[in-house]
């Protein structure tokens, strides 16, 4: 398994974060400068991008920052979509 030294992680009360895991799973996986993941903590759900060099890892936030806000304006514009 490869080494990635920079680690950022990015933790969501409950409803929102299980929302967002699940809107966002199918993006999770390992890429060859970064690795993205989920893990619980507690009442929160926690993205967890580790990179090989910053540059990756702000990348990586970036995109998943742009997907989170699409996926929930999306839910706000849905009939009953809030938390």
């Amino acid at each position: 398994m490869k080494e990635f030294p920079h680690r950022l992680s990015i933790c969501l009360p409950g409803e929102q974060g299980a929302f967002l895991k699940r809107a966002l799973g199918p993006e999770t996986e390992e890429m060859r400068k970064c690795r993205v993941g989920w893990e619980n903590s507690g009442d929160q759900m926690c993205l967890i991008i580790e990179a090989e060099d910053m540059h990756s890892l702000r990348a990586a936030l970036n995109s998943y920052m742009r997907w989170a806000n699409v996926a929930l304006g999306v839910l706000r514009m849905s009939p009953g979509g809030d938390f």
